[in-house]
């Protein structure tokens, strides 16, 4: 009885605190490469992909904080320049002319506070679950192979005509627009 315990809470340890970092780092390699498969735009569903990458950490985060029964947020400006700026944007939404929009948008807008809250609370897990040397070089090794990834598919689609992009033009490419990065 007492090794199943044992057992229950290293995978519960396991999921609370690694499942986030690796959704996180995740997050970074993936966003520069995903590629919308239907019809949509690509700046939707990289938008979809980190709003909901994002909400899956950060129910994460919660759950583990309740589970522990310890619910600790560190003291910042950092923190309080980010709820300002939060406040601000949900009374600026609330007495807009076109508060629906204000408040969601219409296809995953930036300016909107939903996106605004996503934003800051990719920040918070960002500075919540990487504060060792070590987190923190695992997120520049992700970004830097995605960059490599693009790299490559772009040099043997420019040079070598090989298609990944669904186009045969030369200036196809896994980006869509530099915007979309």
């Amino acid at each position: 009885m007492e090794g199943e315990t044992i057992l229950g809470r290293r995978s519960l340890t396991f999921f609370t605190k690694k499942v986030p970092v690796f959704l996180l780092t995740l997050i970074v390699f993936l966003l520069p490469l995903f590629v919308s498969t239907g019809s949509g735009s690509i700046e939707i569903a990289k938008k979809t992909f980190l709003s909901l990458s994002v909400l899956v950490a950060l129910i994460i985060w919660l759950v583990s904080r309740l589970i522990e029964g310890k619910f600790f947020v560190s003291r910042s400006v950092l923190w309080l320049s980010a709820l300002g700026i939060l406040l601000v944007t949900l009374i600026s939404s609330v007495f807009s002319s076109a508060p629906t929009v204000s408040f969601m948008g219409v296809g995953h807008e930036i300016g909107t506070l939903f996106s605004l809250v996503i934003f800051i609370a990719a920040m918070f897990l960002f500075a919540e679950y990487f504060q060792t040397e070590k987190s923190f070089w695992a997120i520049i090794y992700a970004l830097f192979s995605a960059a490599a990834v693009l790299f490559v598919l772009s040099f043997l689609h420019i040079f070598a005509g090989v298609n990944f992009f669904g186009s045969s033009s030369a200036t196809a490419n896994l980006l869509g627009k530099w915007n979309d990065l």
